[in-house]
């Protein structure tokens, strides 16, 4: 199991401040300040993470859908998950029973089920396309799923430190919009 960082429930507010900073510097184009503050979910104050590139806004929309919580199966190869990515400290992997780096390219996925997850093993393409508000650079990384999170909710993928500043060049981020799929 992991030992989560950032990762928390749907009412964690850890990124809340974010959503108000993204929101007054996307006023430079009001249509992209309104994607950022319509929020879909608000479950994690995160609604405007994306919406400070302004372009990205409708990427950052997409990104509080839930419909990723088909996690705890495992989704067929090219179907694309919008979902924010945390990173934690690997512990005792629940897939392979080995304790991991930080510096493996590794995920977890969320899972509240007894046994093994089917998503053990599988490779992600995982993209995040930047935030000027977050200090984070667009970024891809691909890593294979050797733990679950029984505490992440259903949009979390969390990653290891190593894999996370890869993809956003930025641990202070926290937690960032990003869309993955099964390769």
């Amino acid at each position: 199991m992991v030992t989560v960082a950032y990762c928390g429930e749907n009412g964690d507010s850890g990124d809340s401040g974010d959503s108000g900073d993204d929101s007054g510097d996307s006023g430079d184009s009001g249509d992209s300040g309104d994607s950022g503050d319509s929020g879909d979910s608000g479950d994690s104050g995160d609604s405007g993470d994306s919406g400070d590139s302004g372009d990205s806004g409708d990427s950052g929309d997409s990104g509080d859908s839930g419909d990723s919580g088909d996690n705890s199966g495992s989704p067929g190869s090219g179907n694309i998950v919008n979902g924010l990515a945390t990173y934690f400290t690997p512990e005792n992997d629940h897939c392979t029973g080995k304790t991991s780096s930080s510096t493996d390219m590794i995920a977890a996925l969320p899972y509240k089920g007894d046994g093994k997850p089917s998503f053990c093993g599988k490779k992600v393409r995982i993209k995040h396309a930047g935030s000027k508000e977050q200090k984070t650079k667009p970024g891809e990384v691909v890593v294979t799923i050797t733990d679950s999170c029984s505490s992440c909710s259903s949009e979390i993928i969390d990653l290891t430190e190593g894999a996370f500043d890869k993809l956003t060049g930025n641990l202070d981020a926290g937690k960032v919009k990003v869309t993955y799929e099964f390769i």
